[in-house]
């Protein structure tokens, strides 16, 4: 096993949403390229092999770079389940970052969606055992957005 950020999301998101999610992650992969070399995270595409993470209108992908990359994180605008078209549950997903240095990332990502989708999405996550897990994240977060909020993952 390994450390893993989990989510339950509606299966759409309204265009206008996705786009205040992608201003919101853009201005975190821009004060993270602003920062010196030993406090920035390398950053790269959904592979971890290097490139740059992918934002369009329809999805955000990423990854940390070779030994700092572990599994990517994919956030699609629709999910589409092509074995039940008209499902509207809610589905699963997860990344698992056995707290490399893109978790933190990861975390400010997970912070951007929960401000946006409020209810449409819950949050969980290995580490619930201690708030500083997520201290990182919260502060990259806070330094580029310049919103004061805490994450803390949703109780089961």
């Amino acid at each position: 096993m390994g450390y893993t950020h989990y989510w339950y999301r509606k299966p759409v998101i309204d265009q206008d949403v996705f786009t205040a999610i992608k201003s919101d992650f853009q201005k975190v992969i821009d004060f993270n390229n602003s920062l010196q070399d030993s406090r920035k995270v390398r950053l790269g595409s959904l592979q971890g092999t290097g490139g740059t993470p992918t934002i369009t209108d329809d999805e955000i992908s990423f990854n940390g770079i070779g030994s700092e990359s572990h599994e990517g994180v994919v956030f699609e605008r629709e999910i589409f389940n092509p074995l039940s078209p008209s499902d509207n549950r809610d589905s699963f997903h997860f990344v698992k970052t056995n707290r490399k240095p893109y978790d933190s990332v990861v975390i400010a990502f997970l912070i951007i969606l929960k401000i946006h989708l409020k209810d449409d999405i819950s949050i969980s996550s290995d580490g619930c055992e201690s708030e500083s897990d997520f201290n990182y994240g919260n502060d990259l977060f806070r330094n580029a957005t310049g919103m004061h909020l805490r994450f803390t993952p949703d109780a089961d």
